[in-house]
């Protein structure tokens, strides 16, 4: 049986291809996979030698993240006397009535009692906002976490009258009072 060069070719180049799939499979393949978990185990070396700077610098971090933290941390006793004698005077000041101050809502996360509460104002929008500013920037009460307006009518004089409902949040590390 005389066969072609043109069909010797195809089974030549078939046998190339097996031959090749063969070799990659028996030898190079697990090649591959041995220089993948070699640079895998070469990186993890490498971050286990950063290792000490990557502690020392997240220390730092954390240092510099608790004295934010205690900007908006008061440790005193008179806290909720304080934040009602500086609502009180911001309120008058700008001409605003102060409304409501609830008692506050308590959450403990990780190593922290945050406070919080949601204080009740009832003025023109250029007071209340003016308010805001004062005790963000002037006064140190706390942390102003959210803001909103509501504009409510009240049903028997017809009046539209405008609230801000401010939270506001005192943070305390550990769980060393309730308040």
């Amino acid at each position: 049986m005389t066969r072609s060069y043109k069909v010797k070719n195809k089974l030549l180049l078939l046998g190339v291809v097996l031959l090749g799939a063969l070799a990659y499979w028996l030898s190079i393949s697990k090649t591959v996979v041995l220089y993948r978990e070699n640079s895998r185990l070469e990186a993890k070396l490498d971050s286990l030698e950063n290792a000490p700077s990557a502690i020392a610098r997240l220390t730092a971090q954390l240092q510099q993240y608790e004295k934010s933290l205690s900007h908006f941390s008061t440790r005193d006793k008179n806290w909720e006397e304080r934040l009602l004698h500086g609502l009180a005077q911001v309120c008058q000041r700008h001409h605003v009535k102060l409304l409501h101050i609830p008692v506050p809502q308590t959450e403990e996360q990780s190593n922290y009692v945050i406070h919080t509460r949601a204080v009740k104002m009832e003025g023109g929008y250029l007071n209340l906002v003016q308010v805001l500013y004062d005790l963000e920037h002037t006064k140190a009460l706390g942390r102003i976490t959210a803001v909103r307006f509501a504009l409510e009518k009240d049903r028997k004089t017809r009046k539209t009258f405008l609230f801000a409902y401010i939270y506001i949040q005192h943070i305390e590390k550990g769980g060393s009072r309730e308040t």
